[in-house]
């Protein structure tokens, strides 16, 4: 068993590129290996070093089930509604306010 801080979360990260006609950007898919959180799999579209709002954030209990939600929630998701913000604090409640 890894030995981490109690607050801590400590992730293996996949990264997956989407490209449109109009955009690419990466999805990165977070698993937990140490540290509680909500989900055991969190997939967060990046651009540039920013991320999109949770609200496109998909998450599950496998690297496919994190994967497919997050490509759900994006799937008509044109462009100019795509926003991709600073990745500091909606990081935090993406992935690491997710405790369960």
């Amino acid at each position: 068993m890894l030995k981490i801080n109690k607050e801590d979360k400590l992730a293996k990260v996949s990264k997956y590129r989407l490209q449109r006609p109009d955009i690419t950007f990466d999805i990165d898919v977070h698993e937990i290996i140490a540290g509680e959180t909500l989900h055991s799999f969190s997939a967060i579209p990046r651009s540039q070093g920013d991320i999109t709002p949770k609200e496109y954030c998909g998450f599950g209990e496998s690297e496919a089930d994190a994967l497919e939600d997050c490509l759900d929630r994006i799937r008509d998701v044109d462009k100019g509604r795509l926003e991709f913000v600073d990745c500091g604090a909606n990081m935090k409640a993406v992935f690491l306010g997710e405790t369960r």
